[in-house]
């Protein structure tokens, strides 16, 4: 396992104290908690995935994500058993005056914030023979902090223009058999940037959305309307009977069949 802990020297500073920051590729399946810490702890997804459990719930993070462990929460993490992530960390005390508000997310898709998390790994601390390392950490934390408010900002304007059209769309049309490719094309947006864009605003992928709507679309046709699996399957953009079975399959757990058959054996 390739890790690695920055040697930092608690100063006591009053605002933002660091106190830890390293790095980790994680084997298979390895695991932390559950557990608590007594200062924020912020990582950063460098490749990779896992699961991350919070008070909140669970959460897929991924390459360029940063999950958010908060002071005195007990969480937990896993690294995915087939493709386990590395990641790098930076723990801190903040002061109650600090815009921690910024981190109200247990999840934030941040690729911008890959080169700073990096930089905190790159400068020398004490081991290296370098100097000021903390104050250098400080300053890499204030500046996380501003550019999370930028974020916002551009997030606030990116609803208002892009997200919620987006969602109007996919709850109209999802049943039309709309894809992501064709929702960002009416957006005038490349796709790989929508997908993004909203994530980072919806916490979950376009994707993963428009299944949400189908697949529970679905799920009433059959079991308070009783419709057969061949009108549902067409009327959530399921042309293809095979498709929209493994799918239901893959989110529900069973066959819509055997779903329609339970619904009715409690009526």
């Amino acid at each position: 396992m390739d890790a690695g802990n920055k040697i930092i020297i608690n100063q006591g500073y009053s605002d933002i104290n660091p106190r830890e920051c390293g790095w980790e590729a994680c084997t298979p399946s390895h695991a932390f908690g559950p557990a608590i810490r007594p200062y924020w702890l912020l990582h950063f997804v460098v490749s990779g995935r896992g699961a991350f459990l919070s008070p909140r719930g669970r959460f897929e993070p991924r390459r360029n994500d940063m999950f958010v462990i908060r002071p005195y929460e007990i969480t937990c993490y896993e690294a995915d058993p087939d493709d386990p992530w590395t990641y790098i960390w930076i723990g801190f005390e903040a002061a109650p005056r600090l815009p921690t508000y910024l981190l109200s997310e247990d999840l934030l898709c941040v690729p911008f914030l890959g080169p700073l998390f990096r930089a905190c790994t790159e400068a020398p601390d004490l081991s290296e023979g370098g100097q000021g390392y903390e104050a250098f950490l400080c300053s890499r934390i204030w500046e996380l902090f501003s550019l999370l408010a930028q974020r916002r900002a551009q997030d606030t304007r990116a609803a208002e223009r892009y997200i919620r059209p987006a969602l109007s769309i996919m709850e109209t049309e999802f049943c039309n058999g709309i894809t992501v490719a064709d929702i960002a094309q009416r957006l005038h947006l490349n796709r790989s940037y929508f997908s993004e864009l909203f994530r980072a605003c919806v916490k979950k992928t376009p994707a993963r959305y428009l299944t949400e709507l189908r697949m529970e679309r679905a799920a009433m046709l059959l079991a308070r309307y009783g419709y057969n699996v061949t009108v549902t399957a067409a009327s959530v953009g399921y042309p293809d009977l095979f498709a929209f079975s493994r799918a239901f399959r893959r989110y529900f757990g069973i066959s819509p069949s055997e779903y329609s058959r339970r619904s009715a054996g409690q009526v």
